[in-house]
């Protein structure tokens, strides 16, 4: 189920351990305030803006038989 004030725009499958040729990523909550996730190869250590207690995931990078390719947007917070 989807939260309030979210959609599901897709899904995919990814693996919770490490698999050869496969990068780790992590996905980060905010605590600021705002709804907002961070997608990425490295942790943000920024105190009182990131959880620390973070989701890791690992997924290809490169074109693998099988499988399909996702792309993430993002917005910069820019105060409007």
């Amino acid at each position: 189920p989807v939260n309030a004030h979210w959609r599901c725009l897709f899904a995919f499958f990814a693996f919770d351990s490490c698999v050869p040729n496969a990068n780790q990523y992590t996905i980060q909550q905010s605590v600021d305030g705002y709804d907002r996730l961070r997608v990425g190869m490295t942790a943000s250590i920024r105190p009182g803006e990131w959880d620390p207690n973070d989701l890791k995931f690992y997924a290809y990078d490169v074109p693998v038989p099988g499988t399909a390719k996702f792309s993430v947007q993002y917005r910069v917070r820019d105060g409007t």
